[in-house]
């Protein structure tokens, strides 16, 4: 049965409701070597054969606001390129459940190789969370880059994702635990 799981989680089999999926990407549309929260120049990615399933996610100064109570996953691509030899640069996740105190839920950082004749090599990172999202007031994400050198610029487009955003929505709210 597509589009139908069962909503009790200690259940061993059955059908008991209805699933609705929700899902999208967002770019970040512009570069920058500024690190820091990623506050602007964000937009819903609408290239080529894209488009998003569900009520669709809301954002304010890089706050994401769910539509709606459920565990999402979440995830953060960079893309990136340096010119100096062994920089490193990470794409962190940030978590609120009071919509006022973040934590960093997720960081991952790369080293990125350079080069030693200068030439601009580029890379990229991705992170992946878990987030079950109780209450769409409160629970809400922010993405921040960190770099180690000046040299290295984050890279942002608007018509491919090469800094992006995704939620996807994979149970109900009455399939989290505790």
């Amino acid at each position: 049965m597509s589009g139908v799981i069962g909503t009790n989680p200690n259940m061993n089999s059955g059908v008991i409701g209805a699933f609705a999926p929700q899902a999208e990407k967002w770019v970040f549309n512009t570069s920058t070597s500024s690190p820091g929260y990623i506050t602007a120049n964000l937009s819903r990615f609408t290239g080529v054969g894209t488009n998003y399933i569900g009520r669709g996610m809301t954002e304010s100064s890089g706050v994401f606001t769910f539509p709606s109570t459920g565990l999402w996953e979440v995830s953060a691509t960079a893309g990136f390129y340096s010119y100096v030899y062994q920089n490193y640069v990470s794409i962190n996740i940030h978590t609120t459940t009071n919509n006022s105190s973040y934590v960093l839920a997720n960081v991952n950082y790369v080293i990125h190789p350079g080069d030693a004749s200068n030439r601009n090599l580029n890379g990229h990172t991705m992170q992946t969370i878990l987030f079950g999202v109780k209450d769409t007031s409160n629970y809400k994400v922010k993405f921040q880059w960190e770099r180690e050198s000046a040299t290295v610029t984050l890279r942002g487009a608007s018509n491919y994702e090469d800094t992006g955003f995704g939620f996807k929505k994979i149970a109900p709210i009455s399939a989290l635990r505790a």
